[in-house]
């Protein structure tokens, strides 16, 4: 019998409006006990969640990350949900062009501010 290893899942941008308000939901008791560490990632200085154990149980840790950094801070992180708003159009495509170089499996992109003229969809 094989055991299931619950993944780690982080969120870039969890400083941020939207990203306190995501790492409030995985921190809730629906999702408590389906990751094995939540990762915040912030290009900030400080963090409104501290690193440790959260009151759920779930392993709650920071990373700091920067354009230059993207590779190693995404490492050992097999889901990524994106929350970085509008002004951060730039570092999100940084962002989707280090997944190959990572262990991330899914991927949950950020809708928010996404600039669609630069699609080429057919009209």
């Amino acid at each position: 019998m094989s055991s299931i290893t619950r993944p780690v899942v982080a969120i870039a941008g969890a400083t941020g409006h939207l990203g306190k308000h995501i790492t409030t939901a995985f921190l809730s008791s629906t999702f408590q006990d389906k990751f094995s560490e939540i990762i915040l990632l912030s290009r900030k200085e400080s963090c409104l969640f501290q690193p440790s154990s959260s009151q759920s149980g779930v392993k709650l840790t920071a990373r700091r990350y920067n354009e230059n950094n993207l590779e190693e801070a995404l490492q050992g992180i097999q889901i990524l949900v994106n929350a970085i708003g509008p002004t951060g159009h730039d570092f999100k495509t940084k962002i989707a062009a280090a997944l190959p170089q990572t262990d991330i499996r899914v991927y949950f992109p950020s809708e928010f501010g996404v600039d669609h003229y630069g699609h080429d969809f057919v009209q």
